[in-house]
């Protein structure tokens, strides 16, 4: 299951008029974003957070969740972004992960810094989706809102990969449409090998 982030043309920083595409995947589930060279979606503005957000999917709840901040990994402590975090025009609660989906509006707390989530890379947002009414404004920046965060323990239980959610994806891997020949014989052997690992076991 993709999820798209639309950056705005005139988002501050290296992002701006950009698209990114999310794929969860058995191994990797959680992408942060932010000035960490650690993130996997590099925000180039000193103005924001060295971690600002986090996305993942949780595969028993076959639903994508958004959290201000994140666990930074030199101390493997969650800390919120210092400007916070709107969707849709409510704030986020530091330590309070959140549903997102498509068509959904994500305010990093400064100006011009919006994103629209899509389904995917190909997902059509026209000019249009910029002008939707539901965004924050922002004419200075605002007081940080630093709430009671100990949920970290929660939070790698949420990523926790299960019996359940890995077959699930393994599954959703499988069924999704191949979008070259080289990756349709990628998934036949993948297919082939887990069979005869499957085999081996219950022999």
């Amino acid at each position: 299951m993709r999820l798209a982030l639309f950056f705005f043309p005139d988002f501050p920083g290296n992002q701006a008029g950009r698209v990114v595409e999310l794929e969860p995947s058995i191994k990797k589930r959680s992408f942060s974003a932010g000035r960490l060279k650690s993130c996997e979606i590099q925000l180039v503005n000193e103005a924001l957070s060295r971690i600002h957000f986090t996305i993942f999917f949780n595969f028993d709840l076959r639903q994508w969740l958004i959290l201000d901040g994140g666990v930074y990994p030199d101390t493997k402590e969650y800390q919120p972004s210092s400007n916070g975090l709107w969707i849709n025009g409510n704030r986020l609660r530091a330590g309070n992960p959140e549903p997102i989906t498509p068509s959904d509006k994500i305010c990093l707390g400064l100006p011009k810094t919006r994103i629209i989530v899509g389904q995917n890379r190909h997902d059509t947002i026209n000019s249009f989706a910029w002008e939707q009414p539901g965004w924050p404004e922002f004419s200075a920046k605002p007081t940080p809102r630093i709430e009671d965060a100990a949920i970290q323990e929660q939070l790698q239980q949420l990523a926790t990969p299960t019996p359940v959610g890995v077959a699930s994806d393994f599954l959703d891997w499988i069924q999704a449409r191949a979008e070259s020949p080289a990756e349709v014989l990628w998934k036949l052997f993948v297919v082939l090998l887990v069979g005869a690992v499957v085999l081996l076991i219950f022999k």
